[in-house]
């Protein structure tokens, strides 16, 4: 079993420029840190878990941190029909604890993303 600490903060901000242009920030991080704790045998039989004392072997402490950044910029053109442009960031990490604060986490995490996209989208009403 595992002792764990879960932050999940997400931040969303939408601005209005004008009736018909929208700017979007939105960020959301997810990041555990977890520290073994106790440890257990599955026995031969069904039954209850067997309490052991750790194995041999370097520390089963862990984190994982997936932050997702997102820009975006919409236009509508007419009605039914926008043109965006958005920019995204991901990132996923999953290392051996060692002493990282979340700190350390989420930069190690921003610094090394998965993906780095830039998109542009033209959404187009055809028809009266």
């Amino acid at each position: 079993t595992f002792q764990a600490e879960q932050w999940v903060p997400k931040f969303s901000v939408d601005y209005f420029i004008s009736s018909k242009q929208q700017f979007r920030l939105s960020l959301q991080w997810v990041a555990i840190k977890a520290k073994e704790d106790e440890f257990f045998r599955i026995p031969a039989s069904p039954g209850d878990l067997i309490p052991t004392a750790k194995p041999p072997g370097p520390s089963d402490n862990f984190s994982l941190s997936q932050i997702s950044l997102q820009l975006r910029y919409r236009w509508e053109i007419a009605p039914l029909s926008d043109i965006f442009v958005v920019y995204t960031r991901l990132s996923d990490q999953g290392a051996a604890l060692g002493n990282s604060d979340f700190g350390d986490i989420f930069s190690n995490s921003y610094d090394s993303p998965l993906a780095d996209v830039l998109v542009f989208k033209i959404r187009y009403r055809f028809g009266t």
